[in-house]
C-alpha cells in the first residue's frame, strides 16, 4: 500500500491521531525559531555597556559576580557559598518507583556584578538564568547537605537513595552576561528605596534562625508586626548605608527584569556562545517545523483532496 493510499483510507479517528501531534511538533518547532531569532536579536544588537558609563534603559553588562554585605548566600542543597541558586528535591514513591516533588525553592537575594568601572546591584526575579553549575544526584536524607564525594565506595552510595537532588548555582566570582533593564540608585527615589528594602528583607528570610535571632525580641519564636516594624526600619538604615557608602565616583545602579517583557538574562556563558546556541536552536526549530509541517500539510491535501 503506498503512502496516498494509506492517508487516504485510513480510519478518520487514526489519521487525526496522527496529524493532530505533528501539527503540535510543528508549532513547537515555530516557536523555538521565533524565541531563539527574538533573543538572538537581542543579544547580538544591544552595545555592551561599562557600568560607570552605562544609560538607564535596556543594557547589556559583563563583569564578575560579588556577595552583598551582610548574611551570605548559601545554596541549600550543597552549602555551597553563591550568589544565586535553585533547587528541587524529589523523594521515590512506593510501588511504581515515580519521582514526586516535595521541595523546590529560587533565590530570590541581591547581589553584584563588578567590572573595572564600578558595580551595579542585580535582582535576579524573573530572570532566565543561565548557571555556573548544575548538579543532579540521590542520598537517604531530605536535605543532604553537601554534593557527593567522588569516587569509589562514596559515588555508589550517592548514587541511589529515596531522594534525588537537583541544584542549579551561579557562583561568586565567576565571569557573567546580563542583558536587562538598568535604573539608577544614586537619586534614592522611594520607587527605587522600597526595591530594595523589599530585597534586603527577602534575603533575610532566607535565614529564619538568624532572622529571629536578631529582630525577636521577647523570644516567643515568631516575628511579631512590632518587630517587623523594627526590621523594616533597620533594612531602611542599611540600604542607605551602602548607598552613601559607595564610591562617589560610581553611580550605584540596579538591573533588574524590564516591565515590557523583553530578555532579562543573566548567563555564565559568554555572548559569543550565547549567540551560537540561538542561532543553532532557532536553525532546529526552522527544520522541525518545516519537515513536520510539510508532511502534515502534505497528508491533509491527500486526505482532502486527492490527486485525480
Amino acid at each position: 500500500m503506498s503512502y496516498q493510499e494509506f492517508i487516504r483510507e485510513a480510519q478518520s479517528p487514526h489519521f487525526w491521531m496522527g496529524f493532530i501531534p505533528a501539527v503540535l511538533m510543528a508549532g513547537s518547532g515555530f516557536a523555538a525559531l521565533f524565541r531563539n531569532l527574538s533573543h538572538l536579536r537581542l543579544i547580538a544588537d544591544t552595545p555592551a555597556s561599562l557600568i560607570r558609563s552605562a544609560a538607564q534603559g535596556y543594557v547589556e553588562l559583563q563583569g564578575t559576580t560579588r556577595m552583598m554585605e551582610g548574611e551570605p548566600i548559601i545554596a541549600p542543597l550543597s552549602g555551597q557559598r553563591c550568589v544565586w541558586y535553585r533547587f528541587t528535591v524529589e523523594e521515590k514513591t512506593e510501588g511504581k518507583g515515580e519521582w514526586r516533588v516535595i521541595e523546590r525553592g529560587l533565590s530570590e537575594a541581591i547581589f553584584h556584578i563588578a567590572d573595572s568601572t564600578g558595580r551595579c546591584i542585580v535582582d535576579p526575579d524573573g530572570a532566565e538564568v543561565i548557571p555556573s553549575s548544575h548538579h543532579q544526584w540521590s542520598g537517604n536524607t531530605r536535605r543532604p547537605g553537601a554534593l557527593p564525594r567522588p569516587g569509589g565506595f562514596w559515588d555508589q552510595l550517592a548514587g541511589s537513595g529515596a531522594y534525588r537532588y537537583t541544584e542549579s548555582v551561579i557562583a561568586e566570582g565567576v565571569p557573567i552576561y546580563i542583558i536587562g533593564f538598568l535604573k539608577g540608585l544614586a537619586s534614592a527615589d522611594p520607587g527605587t528605596t522600597d526595591d530594595a528594602i523589599r530585597q534586603l528583607i527577602r534575603r533575610w528570610k532566607q535565614d529564619q534562625p538568624a532572622l529571629r535571632h536578631r529582630f525577636d525580641t521577647n523570644r516567643d519564636g515568631v516575628i511579631s508586626p512590632a518587630e517587623w516594624e523594627v526590621a523594616l526600619a533597620v533594612a531602611e538604615k542599611e540600604v542607605m548605608l551602602n548607598w552613601h557608602a559607595a564610591p562617589a565616583e560610581a553611580e550605584l545602579n540596579l538591573i533588574r527584569k524590564p516591565d515590557d517583557g523583553r530578555l532579562f538574562l543573566l548567563s555564565t556563558v559568554p555572548e559569543l556562545e550565547l549567540i551560537r546556541r540561538h542561532r543553532q536552536r532557532a536553525l532546529m526549530g526552522a527544520g522541525l517545523f518545516l519537515l513536520v509541517g510539510t508532511v502534515a500539510a502534505w497528508a491533509l491535501y491527500l486526505r482532502y483532496f486527492p490527486p485525480a
